[in-house]
């Protein structure tokens, strides 16, 4: 793995919104625990000096003052909020809160320093490490962090810092490096633990949800997206589908060529059914040992059944020699179908599909039947008296 860590373009994306998800609860308690703790600087800014006259005065170091607190104290409440609110882009404000408290807490420790006053170094700087090491930061982001807020409390301290002051500041910055690389170097092994961590759950996840042999979705991913498809169908009021595929006298296929040509046919079918279904709203999977299931939201009527034919067409182009078959000389496949209607759910769609698989196996296998109820996508619509409405133009072999 290289120094950034990345993935492919595809799976970075995929890690990055992984990652803020799951960063987002323990960045959101470091900000508030900053804001709190930052509120309390400005109470006690408010103790030691009196603002008002000191603006009376004409003072141009408290203006800084009062500005670099409201300042910060804006960037800390609008970090928050878009953490609370889940804001894709929070990743940014948090970097923003970072370095604003950097700038905030430097200036504002040589003011004092100014004014003779004593300045609490370090609990301002506190801040920056508590808030700075768990935001979930990349190694990347840690480092430009690091750079940034050692550069603005350096830069800071020689403008503003007599030069009695001068080497204790110095010292000060070239600790904060220290503490800033050795930050860096800690984000680096968690993002690379995260990442770790990314891979095996995705490895697990896919496992528990793809069919080994044809890489399609397995039985119970299927159902997962079918049914979420479903929902979202009947709240888009969207035509919704559902067809059983099952391959015609496979048992007969497995015991005159043996299951290795039976898994490596599978294996032709799966890739033939993936390709010919195609469209991004439609779901395919394999659900049992030769049966497979496609779910398509959105398709209308005839572009369904045109689905289907062309998924009969695919196989039968496979050409896969089935000399046991009863069919045909080649391996081909019937398919039962079931489009939604208002009350439908999942489980009463596979029924009818595969009441209408066992009746187009009946009929001669080849073939596709559609359970063309009344459409919940055009309730108008009503289903044709003839029961053979829902056959695709797929006559069985002599």
């Amino acid at each position: 793995m290289s120094i950034d860590f990345r993935f492919a373009p595809a799976e970075e994306a995929k890690f990055v919104a992984h990652m803020k998800a799951e960063q987002r609860p323990s960045a959101l308690i470091c900000t508030c625990t900053a804001l709190v703790v930052w509120i309390a600087f400005i109470c006690l800014d408010f103790i030691r000096v009196d603002w008002l006259q000191e603006l009376g005065h004409g003072h141009a170091d408290a203006a800084v003052m009062i500005a670099m607190r409201m300042v910060t104290l804006g960037v800390l409440l609008t970090t928050a909020w878009a953490l609370f609110f889940h804001w894709e882009r929070y990743p940014s404000l948090t970097f923003l809160a970072v370095v604003t408290l950097a700038l905030s807490a430097s200036v504002i420790v040589s003011l004092y320093k100014l004014r003779g006053a004593p300045a609490i170094t370090m609990a301002e700087f506190a801040i920056l490490m508590a808030v700075f090491l768990p935001l979930g930061f990349t190694f990347q982001q840690s480092l430009y962090a690091a750079l940034i807020v050692t550069i603005t409390v350096t830069v800071t301290g020689l403008v503003f810092l007599p030069a009695s002051e001068m080497t204790k500041h110095l010292q000060f910055s070239v600790m904060l490096a220290f503490t800033g690389f050795i930050g860096s170097v800690g984000a680096a092994l968690r993002e690379r633990s995260h990442r770790e961590q990314f891979l095996m759950r995705r490895l697990l996840h896919e496992q528990a949800t793809t069919d080994m042999l044809t890489n399609l979705g397995n039985r119970r991913w299927f159902e997962e997206q079918a049914e979420q498809a479903l929902a979202e169908a009947k709240t888009q009021r969207e035509f919704f589908h559902l067809a059983v595929l099952d391959v015609d006298d496979f048992k007969r296929f497995n015991d005159h060529y043996g299951h290795q040509a039976g898994d490596r046919a599978l294996q032709s079918l799966g890739h033939a059914l993936k390709t010919g279904v195609g469209d991004s709203r439609c779901y395919i999977g394999r659900i049992g040992g030769e049966e497979f299931a496609i779910a398509a939201r959105g398709l209308k009527g005839e572009a369904f059944r045109q689905l289907l034919r062309s998924l009969l067409d695919a196989v039968e182009g496979l050409a896969i020699p089935h000399e046991r078959s009863t069919v045909a000389s080649h391996l081909t496949m019937s398919i039962g179908a079931a489009t939604a209607g208002a009350d439908d759910t999942f489980e009463t769609m596979y029924r009818r599909a595969d009441l209408k698989l066992y009746d187009a196996k009946t009929r001669g296998r080849n073939r596709c039947l559609i359970d063309d109820k009344r459409s919940m996508a055009n309730p108008e619509s009503s289903p044709a008296p003839n029961p053979e409405r829902g056959r695709v133009d797929k006559p069985a072999a002599a």
